[in-house]
């Protein structure tokens, strides 16, 4: 027979399951609801139709978990771009008077200069007026205080470009005080381009993600219930995650050392490099 003390050992052990069950259920759904979130402010910040021509045109590619890098035209300052296109910038300003979410920022020599527009209200507009084919611009205000000029404001300009495999960056200029241009060129700044066929590799990735979340939270959850496995014992084949860094290991090694057999091999002393075509051909009359 039990007693009292058990008894209430027992009822212990058995809100703490629980509320461990209700803790993992609450932290998937959480993780759910924001990535559902930001993936939905992704797509409304970064699809557009013209209301002239009925093109269409999808930037959701281009908003990537990083963002995009782009080299401003005072390189003794190491002047250098940060934006994500249409959503947050991963590279924000500290010193940054503005609360929005930062669309852009500018940084010299490793020193945050400002933020130059925030994510709300969009303003787009075709690069050239009534030729959807030549690309696609969009205007972010917002940014910090520029004095006498007004808030900062950036133009991100993606100029059509089929032929490229992804799209690049060209160039990052000032034109005007505070009043910035990012151009980039590629399939994304095509009228009827379906962001969607480039993002399969992505949607892999969150599969997996959320696939082995869940694995782990269910196979702990069995593991500590009907197994009374508690700490890393109550991961799901422990013994083989134990093991894993172990493998990992031994197989860059291996990959190593075949590499460097097949370079002592065929490799012949030849230079390979790549020939990166100079785009500062903006003209004045297509930004501002």
């Amino acid at each position: 027979m039990f007693n009292r003390s058990s008894l209430i050992s027992i009822a212990d052990k058995s809100k703490y399951t629980r509320s461990k069950h209700i803790l993992v259920r609450f932290s998937l759904s959480l993780s759910l609801t924001k990535f559902t979130n930001t993936t939905s402010n992704v797509r409304r910040y970064s699809v557009w139709t013209d209301p002239q021509s009925g093109e269409k045109f999808d930037l959701q590619r281009m908003a990537k978990g990083r963002g995009w890098v782009v080299k401003g035209s005072r390189e003794a300052e190491n002047e250098v771009y940060y934006t994500n296109i249409c959503t947050e910038v991963t590279h924000k300003c500290d010193k940054s008077k503005v609360s929005g979410p930062a669309v852009a920022t500018q940084f010299g020599d490793n020193v945050c200069e400002g933020t130059m527009g925030v994510v709300t209200k969009p303003k787009w507009s075709l690069i050239k007026k009534n030729d959807p084919s030549y690309g696609v611009q969009v205007l972010w205000g917002g940014g910090d205080d520029c004095g006498q000029v007004g808030d900062r404001q950036v133009l991100i300009q993606v100029r059509c470009n089929s032929g490229l495999s992804s799209t690049r960056t060209v160039s990052g200029t000032e034109p005007e005080m505070c009043h910035y241009v990012l151009a980039f060129e590629g399939p994304d700044g095509c009228p009827g381009f379906d962001a969607s066929e480039g993002g399969s590799g992505w949607t892999f990735i969150i599969f997996i993600i959320f696939g082995f979340s869940a694995y782990c939270g269910l196979g702990v959850l069995y593991n500590t219930k009907y197994n009374n496995l508690k700490g890393a014992e109550a991961i799901p084949n422990s013994k083989f995650w134990k093991e894993f860094p172990d493998l990992v290991k031994e197989g860059c090694q291996f990959s190593y050392v075949k590499a460097m057999e097949m370079k002592n091999k065929y490799y012949s002393g030849g230079n390979y490099g790549y020939d990166q075509a100079d785009f500062n051909d903006i003209d004045e009359e297509e930004t501002y």
